[in-house]
């Protein structure tokens, strides 16, 4: 057993309880390259994983794991936005990416699939290499496109395809 303990009967969150730094020594970019960082968390008693990479000596907070067991991926550093299980956050424009690098033929090369208690809700994926599919598995659901101004398309249901347009002028 490894235990970093903070001798302090008081702690805020944010501060440090155990860290493990990975550096090298290469010629002209020695240094720290990646962290693992433990700090209080904002909940009486909780811990948070930071993990930090980044250039020689110039680490940067790059993804959180909160007590509560939710993930962040954010390398502009907002491990205080932890809001979903999983949270993909950057600056510009955040990306997850699921990659089947030999995606061919009529099988599902790639999905992002959904759940329901333990049963298949749905997925968006692609098929083999050309279509890109909107699947409901649940035998009463709707596919259902909605705007913030009330404009909507569903598919599914009594009809094949419903058009709707509830906004007023």
């Amino acid at each position: 057993i490894v235990r970093f303990e903070r001798d302090d009967t008081t702690i805020a969150s944010g501060n440090g309880l155990g860290q493990i730094q990975f550096a090298h020594k290469e010629v002209g970019n020695e240094g720290v390259a990646a962290t693992l960082r433990v700090e209080a968390g904002n909940a009486s008693g909780s811990g948070m994983f930071v993990f930090q990479t980044g250039l020689a000596d110039t680490v940067n907070d790059c993804m959180y794991v909160n007590h509560f067991g939710l993930v962040t991926i954010d390398p502009s550093g907002g491990g205080d936005q932890i809001t979903h299980e999983l949270s993909v956050r950057n600056n510009g424009s955040p990306r997850l990416t699921i990659d089947h690098l030999n995606g061919t033929g009529s099988a599902l090369s790639s999905a992002l699939l959904f759940r329901y208690s333990a049963t298949n809700a749905g997925w968006i994926g692609y098929l083999g290499d050309q279509n890109l599919i909107i699947n409901n598995d649940l035998a009463a659901g709707d596919i259902i496109y909605e705007t913030p101004t009330e404009h909507s398309f569903t598919i599914g249901g009594t009809e094949e395809l419903r058009i709707t347009n509830t906004e007023t002028s």
